[in-house]
């Protein structure tokens, strides 16, 4: 009888750590799902900031203003990324921003293929956290199934205790 009563105590101990365990799991979760949504949002931002950029460049056969309108978009682009003031040199690196989407040439291909790598690094990561994502809602599951059949299990302790003290 005495071992029923401390198994039912183990059996009760390692719900109590479950439900730590669950707790912690959720909270990683939650966590996880902000991580996803803002990288997410970051990714959209920029596909939005550079294709609104580019759109007040004219056209390739329309060389008149192209560099001028370029040199404003890009200074967009950098007074979008930061509050400092704009200086040259990030107006050129905007440029090169500005034009790494697009199939316009540019003076320096290193720059282009450096956002690109960004990008696609971002993708990397938000493709990592939403798997991990998916394994924090597999280890939910997981942990309520162990809960249920701990408690189901110390619920069979408890039962044989009431039945052997009548």
């Amino acid at each position: 009888m005495e071992m029923a009563r401390k198994l039912a105590g183990v059996l009760a101990g390692i719900d109590t750590r479950l439900a730590m365990v669950l707790s912690g799991v959720l909270a990683q979760r939650t966590t996880l799902a902000e991580a996803a949504s803002m990288l997410r949002e970051d990714i959209d931002a920029n596909k939005i900031l550079v294709a609104g950029a580019v759109a007040v460049v004219p056209a390739r056969d329309d060389p008149a203003d192209r560099e001028a309108t370029l040199a404003a978009a890009a200074k967009l682009v950098s007074s979008v990324f930061s509050e400092a003031p704009v200086l040259p040199g990030a107006i050129s690196a905007a440029m090169d921003l500005v034009l790494s989407g697009y199939e316009i040439p540019s003076q320096d291909e290193s720059q282009r293929h450096r956002h690109g790598e960004r990008m696609r690094e971002a993708w990397k990561i938000e493709e990592i956290v939403l798997g991990a994502s998916q394994d924090m809602d597999a280890a939910l599951v997981a942990i309520h199934q162990v809960r249920h059949a701990v408690a189901t299990e110390e619920q069979i302790v408890r039962d044989a205790i009431d039945d052997v003290a009548l």
